[in-house]
């Protein structure tokens, strides 16, 4: 068990428990806004080693700014951020560009009119300071199979199903490994079968921002889920439509 200080208050972390938990998530993308160096860090390595991509900002501003170029599941946001925009702001904003994101706001205020509050702005859900990583993983979970609305855990496209809590795929009825980010980009596409997804369209939705990724980081998974997954005598069903990008459909 290790303690992570922050603010007056400790953050309990159980890791051998976390390891635990980690088998039972569904993996999303996550904005943190927190000016709170300490904090942030904890909440990052706990939700990232429970298999989430995790961006982080400190303030309104940094986090508007990522929301421009990146798609995210879920944004943890804080309420008394430094700077112009408060975390109110923020959601509202993110509420007026028609984001598709939930949102979790985290604040020390523990009065009702707050709550209200951050509820009226556009917020899914409201935590308040102090509390258990424990409970944060069960409310990301919560709101990230909400936000994919009630989330399928086994896809299947003609021979591959994919359980997406177990983090397995099995082609043909065999059992066959994927990487992590290999996983998310067949987990992506098959979420959206037959429709023709792009490089930057997956580069967004998987990777953190700070990731210095291109278009042949995705060929590369790519190629390499196909040489996986390819058997003799089975229908390749991953295919490449030139200069657009990539598909889950019938030859």
């Amino acid at each position: 068990m290790s303690l992570k200080p922050s603010r007056g208050f400790l953050l309990y972390v159980n890791t051998r428990e976390q390891k635990v938990r980690s088998v039972n998530v569904v993996m999303a993308k996550i904005l943190l806004v927190d000016d709170d160096a300490i904090l942030a860090e904890g909440i990052v390595d706990w939700l990232e080693h429970e298999s989430h991509t995790v961006d982080h900002a400190l303030n309104a501003e940094d986090g508007q700014a990522l929301l421009e170029f990146n798609c995210y599941d879920l944004i943890i946001l804080d309420v008394g951020l430094p700077g112009r925009m408060s975390g109110f702001d923020l959601c509202r904003h993110i509420r007026a560009q028609a984001l598709d994101s939930m949102v979790l706001l985290l604040t020390g205020r523990q009065t009702v009119p707050d709550k209200v509050a951050g509820l009226e702005y556009g917020a899914d859900d409201y935590m308040t300071k102090p509390f258990d990583l424990r409970e944060l993983s069960a409310r990301v979970l919560a709101l990230t199979r909400r936000s994919r609305q009630k989330i399928e855990e086994i896809l299947t496209y003609q021979h591959f199903a994919l359980d997406t809590r177990a983090h397995t795929l099995k082609v043909a009825g065999n059992l066959v490994h994927l990487y992590r980010k290999e996983f998310s980009i067949l987990e992506y596409l098959m979420r959206h079968p037959e429709e023709v997804i792009s490089s930057e369209t997956l580069i967004k939705s998987i990777w953190p921002a700070s990731a210095a990724v291109s278009a042949e980081n995705v060929r590369t998974c790519i190629a390499r889920i196909r040489r996986v997954t390819d058997l003799s005598g089975m229908p390749r069903i991953i295919q490449t439509v030139p200069g657009i990008g990539y598909r889950i459909a019938l030859e």
